[in-house]
């Protein structure tokens, strides 16, 4: 719980296409670090930005989210927002929806350090820092750039940013080039790869 007495929620949103163990160790961190009492894992529909690779459906990577999760306990929950309204939406919407129906929790997003590095192209940034905790974990080769733009988002824009620490980057396009070519990635879980098997995803 934190000093204003409310609880804590993280939010983790992502394509999980597919979800693998650099995921899983993220939301991890994310929980211990932050001190959440719940994280909401929100897979994408289909995000504004950019369109998503073959080889998944919204409803298999939602599957697959919840399979690879699962082991991390009842604190996480795999929710269907942003896959039930079957339509592009920005973070800051889906955010808000949360911060409205959850009044009695603060709210932590988790973001990436690629896209925490170009924090301020996202839409409506400065509302999101307004209602929310950005929680950031760098990789190996990028810690100190993401150090000094939480000094800089903190200064500029009354940002609060959580830093998690460091992990090794996972490649989720190199995971998919290997289980075109047959291979089985060793950053997939074993249930989520017999399920993207049995499912015969990410085929060329």
């Amino acid at each position: 719980m934190s000093a204003s007495g409310k609880g804590r929620i993280g939010v983790f949103g992502g394509s999980f296409h597919p979800p693998h163990k650099g995921h899983v160790l993220a939301a991890q961190l994310f929980l211990e670090k932050a001190e959440l009492d719940f994280l909401f894992v929100v897979p994408d529909y289909q995000p504004p930005h950019r369109d998503l690779p073959d080889g998944a459906s919204a409803e298999d990577r939602y599957e697959m989210a919840r399979i690879a999760f699962l082991p991390l306990g009842s604190r996480v929950r795999v929710l269907r927002t942003e896959l039930d309204r079957k339509e592009p939406r920005y973070t800051v919407d889906t955010l808000s929806e949360y911060v409205r129906d959850f009044p009695e929790y603060e709210f932590y997003l988790y973001v990436g350090s690629d896209l925490f590095l170009s924090f301020e192209n996202w839409h409506e940034f400065e509302r999101i820092l307004s209602i929310c905790t950005l929680a950031v974990l760098s990789r190996n080769d990028d810690e100190d750039a993401v150090l000094r733009k939480k000094t800089e988002l903190e200064s500029r824009f009354g940002a609060r940013v959580c830093y998690l620490g460091q992990s090794k980057k996972i490649s989720s396009t190199e995971i998919r080039k290997k289980l075109r070519r047959g291979v089985r990635p060793a950053a997939l879980d074993t249930d989520v790869y017999e399920y993207i098997v049995n499912r015969d995803l990410y085929r060329a």
